[in-house]
């Protein structure tokens, strides 16, 4: 069956051509004898009647000719409201028979609701083109708008983004009504469109349930005493921050964080499950007498994400909102880049709860940052130096305010170019970093940001990889490679783990092994390096970077975007010459790394020492 209203050109053509013509001659008779049937009224009485029949005729073909082309559409609308209806009826029966003793009001509701959610899908049903076309559009042009949107990005860029959508609608897709009475309210400008404080609460909150759950398995052995022994198999835990809030904002628009408090919390328990399983096994002593060992397993199963995010996402058609929202990094920078490249790659201690060395739950106001000494700090805003001090754990600060209540701080400088009650613009010199951890920190009125979400960082979507502009420096000298024996302890470790299945969280041979796992494990029980169970990004911060053209056997190479992590560096594996790694994939292997795959996430070569 052809789709309704459908037209077709070339017969358009035609009838222009066939049907026109002859019905202009006819208007023209009848215009003729109009002129002269005034002198006669009963020649004008009989050509008025003549018209009417002329007219009754034509519309009367003209209605069953349109009757007889759309009776196939109109059954099919028939036959739609009478399964909504006999949806609906069946519904309320099973409503009935399974709530025999409610009171009629509930019923009524219930057949409301019912009624409801039929309409919404009907709406979701015809909006749903028009939606995917504004969104091909939509994805095409937002990251020029993003960077014109300049300091005030909020709203000029909701105001650029409408103004091009509306252009565009009018004159490619041909259809302003149709276009904005189904997608207007579908689409949305490439900044983050709940408040400041709603956005760094619904944050926040995620930070503490995931240094709640550190929290309980660090206490396992004081909640759960008595066992003879503990086996621990825990993945990583740590979200990216700019997933969550575009996941968050793709699907919810103008949130505030008590709306969506639980779908945060359901969101939570489905990327982490704590699993603590007690078991008893028969052992035997020197002389040959069973007992009982006691053992409690503890495993963490983490799941990133995207494997729920994005499947939601497609079942309410808002994931193009979300792949915006990753280009743009929500555009909701109100303090510019404190340097001259991207600072991801840097980062080494995120914003939120955390805990800190003596175990404990705190409030981690800003993010570290691991930069090279003397790198030269920008201000983030115009404003007046308000304090130049000193701290026994972030050691030299600046704090940087301005007259609407935006508020900066600069901790980990070395040498300083500005004093107290200086007047400083955005992008002035103001100090450089020395050899210890940067930290940033910003507020607005008093309330602490995330400076992911509210600073400037200078990348462009992808990221800065090490020896690229913004990336970490590579030095020239690495230090040592690995000599032949350690190379050849190392090879004749990982070798025995051929085979083995990947796990994720798993660190030694009886879980198996996930990726970084695997590496720490070879490197210590060979005796080449001692290296405690960590990330793959925990590992690569402890080495020396190293180009690929100095890259030896015994290296570490790193790979991003494998995964949804939280950090730059994603997987890692061992380098042993010739485009080969062993690595933990699944199962552990030999991989070449020239492969299209492991090319298109490569990150940089590290060097322990």
């Amino acid at each position: 069956m052809k789709p309704q209203y459908q037209v077709n050109p070339v017969r358009t053509a035609v009838k222009k051509a066939t049907v026109i013509p002859p019905h202009s001659l006819w208007y023209k008779g009848h215009q003729k004898i109009s002129e002269t049937e005034k002198e006669n009224t009963a020649v004008e009485a009989a050509h008025k009647n003549e018209q009417r029949a002329e007219s009754l005729v034509k519309n009367g073909y003209r209605k069953w000719s349109y009757d007889r082309k759309n009776k196939p559409y109109n059954n099919v609308i028939k036959m739609e409201k009478r399964l909504q209806k006999a949806n609906t009826k069946y519904h309320m029966t099973k409503f009935s028979v399974e709530n025999k003793n409610e009171k009629t009001n509930k019923k009524w509701f219930q057949k409301h609701n019912i009624k409801k959610k039929y309409a919404q899908m009907t709406r979701q049903k015809q909006n749903q083109e028009t939606v995917r076309t504004a969104k091909d559009v939509f994805v095409q042009i937002v990251r020029a708008i993003s960077h014109v949107a300049g300091t005030h990005k909020t709203v000029i860029g909701m105001i650029a983004v409408m103004g091009v959508l509306f252009i565009l609608s009018s004159s490619v897709l041909g259809s302003c009504s149709a276009m904005f009475s189904g997608a207007a309210t579908s689409t949305f400008a490439a900044a983050y469109t709940a408040n400041d404080e709603e956005i760094n609460a619904a944050d926040l909150y995620y930070t503490e349930l995931e240094t709640n759950l550190q929290y309980t398995i660090n206490h396992i052995e004081q909640t759960y005493p008595d066992y003879d022994e503990y086996r621990y198999n825990i993945g990583e835990i740590g979200h990216n921050p700019y997933k969550l809030m575009a996941y968050l904002s793709a699907m919810y628009d103008f949130f505030t964080f008590e709306e969506i408090k639980s779908d945060i919390e359901e969101l939570f328990h489905k990327q982490y499950n704590l699993q603590i399983v007690p078991k008893t096994e028969i052992r035997y002593d020197s002389d040959g007498n069973a007992y009982d060992w006691h053992v409690l397993e503890v495993t963490l199963a983490v799941k990133p994400m995207e494997q729920t995010t994005i499947s939601l996402m497609n079942q309410y058609d808002c994931k193009y909102k979300y792949d915006v929202y990753m280009e743009t990094y929500g555009n909701r920078q109100n303090f510019g880049n404190p340097f001259s490249f991207s600072w991801l790659s840097y980062i080494s201690g995120q914003y939120g709860y955390r805990l800190n060395e003596l175990g404990e739950k705190e409030f981690h106001r800003g993010i570290d940052l691991n930069l090279p000494q003397n790198t030269t700090i920008s201000a983030m805003h115009d404003g007046i130096v308000t304090e130049s001090s000193s701290d026994n754990i972030i050691g030299n600060y600046i704090v940087i305010e301005d007259n609407k209540g935006y508020q900066s701080k600069y901790a980990g400088w070395q040498r300083c170019n500005v004093s107290i009650g200086q007047e400083v613009k955005k992008g002035q010199e103001i100090a450089f970093t020395s050899a210890n951890s940067f930290h940033l920190e910003v507020t607005h009125q008093g309330q602490s940001l995330n400076p992911m979400h509210f600073v400037e960082n200078g990348d462009d979507g992808k990221g800065s990889l090490p020896g690229t502009e913004g990336g970490i420096v590579i030095p020239e000298y690495p230090g040592s490679a690995m000599g032949d024996g350690s190379f050849e302890a190392l090879i004749t470790e990982a070798e025995k783990y051929l085979g083995y299945p990947y796990v994720w969280g798993g660190s030694n041979p009886n879980t198996s092994f996930d990726c970084s796992g695997f590496i720490c494990w070879v490197y210590t029980q060979s005796g080449v390096h001692n290296l405690p169970r960590t990330t793959a990004q925990g590992i690569y911060n402890q080495c020396t970077p190293v180009s690929v053209e100095n890259a030896k056997p015994g290296d570490l190479i790193f790979f991003t975007g494998t995964y949804d992590s939280s950090n730059p560096v994603s997987h890692i594996g061992m380098y042993v010459g010739n485009g080969q790694m062993l690595h933990a994939g699944d199962p552990i292997s030999y991989a070449n790394i020239n492969s299209n795959y492991w090319k298109k996430h490569f990150y940089g070569f590290g060097r322990l020492s």
